[in-house]
């Protein structure tokens, strides 16, 4: 029989070489709010993040989502929007496809990314877009609350101007609507 204490060394370790792997096992946090903060025809703009509490260096993948208030959310025929960053906190990376048959196209130019696009029938989900950045500040999290979405243009496949319908159910980052 072991001594007793040369057993509790071993289970020690086992045990803290337990819970690391239980740690990082766990999906990064996704920020939104519920879609029933939105009432009647509203439709609601999130941008969605990948890891809502990035390091520094790290890529981060922002997807501009809609949402529908309980009679649903309308098929967007068209859009064109900007996104404007802070540059000492965030690098832009690039444009993510998204597997939808929509056309899509952005262009970044300074502290902002334009990005436009359509589908004749209307896009098949409610994802409009998705860009990604470099986090190049420890702050992280804070560097992505500054992101900020504005629409110049939102059409249904009906044909309306969604812009007035438009609110944020975002739960960290800015919107606006030109």
């Amino acid at each position: 029989m072991m001594p007793r204490h040369r057993l509790a060394r071993p289970m020690r370790l086992g045990a803290v070489l337990l819970a690391v792997l239980a740690l990082s096992c766990l999906e990064p946090e996704r920020r939104a709010l519920p879609e029933s903060t939105l009432s009647g025809r509203d439709v609601g703009v999130v941008l969605m993040l990948s890891d809502s509490a990035p390091r520094m260096g790290s890529v981060v993948s922002v997807t501009a989502r809609l949402v529908g208030a309980p009679n649903g959310t309308p098929r967007v025929a068209s859009y064109t929007a900007r996104v404007t960053y802070d540059t000492l906190a965030l690098r832009f990376a690039g444009e993510l496809p998204l597997d939808d048959k929509a056309t899509r196209v952005s262009n970044a130019v300074g502290p902002s990314v334009r990005v436009a696009g359509f589908a004749v029938g209307g896009l098949a989900s409610a994802d409009l877009f998705r860009l990604s950045w470099q986090v190049r500040t420890a702050r992280g999290a804070a560097a992505l609350d500054g992101l900020q979405l504005s629409f110049s243009e939102l059409h249904s496949a009906q044909h309306e101007d969604l812009r007035s319908r438009l609110r944020s159910a975002g739960a960290s980052t800015g919107f606006t609507v030109r």
